[in-house]
Order: C-alpha cells, then structure tokens, then sequence
C-alpha cells in the first residue's frame, strides 16, 4: 500500500501504547490504545480537520496526552486520511476529536501504514516532547509505460 506524509503533529509526554500481535511469523505490531483513522473526499477537508484536531491536543491542559496527529495518502488514489493514535484521551478531548474528525469516514488502517506511523512516532520521540513536521511531495510518482 503506498503511503505519503503530508503533515505531522505528535505530543508525547510519555509512551503507554499497548497492543496484540499482528501478522503471522513478523514480529509484533504494538496497537495503540486509542486509533482513529478517517478518509476525506478533498485534501482542504482533510486539511481543516488535521488542524481542528492538532488545535484540540495543544489547548488540551487537563493532561497530559499522549497522542500523534497525522494527515497522510493512502493508497492507489492517494486518497487524503487523518490518523490520530496513542493513548486514550480524556472525555472531553476526545469530544473535541470526534467534532474535529466529524467530516471523515471512518476506515480501518492497513497494517503496513499503521505500522510505519508507528516506526515514525518512535522516532519522533527521540527528537522531543512536540514534533511537528510538513512534508510535500518532492518528485511526481512515475507509473510504468504499459507495452501496447
């Protein structure tokens, strides 16, 4: 599944992410706690949402949440997806997220995907507390000629 990062938010305090084994004879993927994947039909959508939700984590004071924003595209048709994931927020953040995240349809994320936002945050907690990165497409993806 082709993955592109569009933009990043991640607040990490400290690490409590929990999780079953994924895949057979890989090692395991380590689920977070909470997971909120969302498919938008336009990357402005999409962009109104990841940044509703990032304002929601930063004016959060109530705790201290442990959670990664991203906005990425998924998929063949690169379709633009918000993934929120980490630990569980408190009620009234996680009210806060559902509004923010409102315009999207919920969607499983394939484990791959999910594995290498995982990969990303680890990294991420290694730079510091709060991370936060935009990334565009650098060269255009080339398809191969189809032989007529």
């Amino acid at each position: 599944m082709a993955i592109k990062q569009y933009a990043r938010l991640e607040y990490m305090p400290q690490n409590k992410e929990t999780g079953e084994s994924q895949g057979q004879g890989k090692e395991k993927l380590r689920r977070p706690s909470y997971l909120d994947t969302r498919r938008y039909p336009t990357l402005e959508e999409a962009g109104r949402s990841y940044h509703e939700s990032q304002e929601s984590i930063r004016r959060d004071r109530t705790s201290t949440t442990d959670l990664s924003v991203y906005r990425v595209l998924v998929g063949p048709s690169l379709d633009a997806h918000i993934v929120v994931l980490g630990d569980t927020p408190k009620k009234e953040l996680l009210e806060k997220l559902e509004r923010a995240l409102g315009a999207g349809e919920r969607v499983e994320l394939a484990d791959d995907v999910l594995e290498d936002l995982l990969e990303r945050r680890e990294a991420a907690k290694r730079t510091g507390p709060w991370v936060e990165s935009h990334l565009r497409f650098v060269k255009p993806v080339r398809m191969p000629r189809r032989r007529r």
